[in-house]
């Protein structure tokens, strides 16, 4: 829970991280850290790159990387939901039910029917 004062807020975040270097040094992967501190994956792993004493310089091209491989896998994704809704309409089926089925919204789809996109 999220506290409006934002020192408070600072100082809970600064907790998360010392309990996921705590358990970095002790060996613990990323699936527990994420799991006790709430933290997301990329945090934990600059954490960990952080722990093994890369540079700062480093820890920024590291975390570019990072950003870059989740956009990516993002769009690989919603590429993906394009591919199925447009073999979804090509089959016949309901606009309504597509968007039940796959999660994209009317417009999303009414796009791919009129431009035929994928």
């Amino acid at each position: 829970m999220e506290s409006s004062n934002p020192k408070v807020n600072k100082i809970k975040q600064e907790l998360k991280y010392d309990v996921a270097k705590r358990m970095i040094d002790e060996g613990y992967g990323i699936v527990d850290i994420m799991g006790n501190t709430g933290l997301d994956e990329t945090e934990v792993h600059l954490i960990q790159c952080e722990r093994s004493g890369m540079t700062k310089y480093s820890l920024l091209h590291e975390k570019e990387k990072v950003e870059y491989g989740n956009e990516m896998a993002k769009k690989a994704a919603l590429m993906e939901k394009y591919s199925i809704a447009q073999n979804l309409l090509n089959m016949g089926l309901d606009i309504v039910d597509i968007m039940e089925t796959i999660g994209l919204t009317e417009t999303e789809i009414l796009s791919l029917k009129e431009e035929q996109i994928v």
